[in-house]
């Protein structure tokens, strides 16, 4: 486990740190094994190095994952939002009842999960979603 400080100002609030599973490729990088929540400059299968502190330092490999939040409504909904995903097979992390974190293998794949999230929002099952790497996915 590593640390990543939370650089937005309205997460940093509440996380200003998030922890990340990571693989030690050896090398002195290391592989980030999940999907953050509050970060937006690392994504799952991103490459880091790491400082003193065990905390993210430098990203010297980004993965082709597109990462996104979603929040939904209650947890009833968050069970449908899962079940719409999951059969497109997204990776999916659960924080809590009602914050989810998903990611895509690739743009393509994270454009195709767009359209499905605003087709969530606009039938408010879920009340917002963003990606990770804001401007990648419109």
């Amino acid at each position: 486990m590593i640390g990543a400080k939370v650089k937005d100002l309205t997460w940093s609030k509440t996380y200003p740190y998030e922890q990340l599973a990571v693989a030690d490729q050896g090398d002195g990088t290391y592989m980030i094994c999940c999907i953050p929540f509050a970060l937006y400059d690392l994504c799952l299968g991103d490459y880091v190095t790491i400082d003193d502190e065990m905390n993210a330092k430098e990203v010297v490999r980004k993965s082709d994952y597109v990462g996104f939040r979603v929040a939904t409504i209650s947890d009833d909904t968050q069970r449908i939002l899962l079940d719409h995903v999951q059969s497109v097979h997204y990776e999916v992390e659960i924080y809590s009842g009602r914050l989810t974190a998903l990611a895509t293998e690739n743009a393509i794949d994270g454009k195709k999960l767009a359209t499905i999230l605003r087709d969530l929002e606009d039938k408010r099952i879920i009340t917002e979603y963003e990606t990770i790497d804001p401007g990648l996915i419109k």
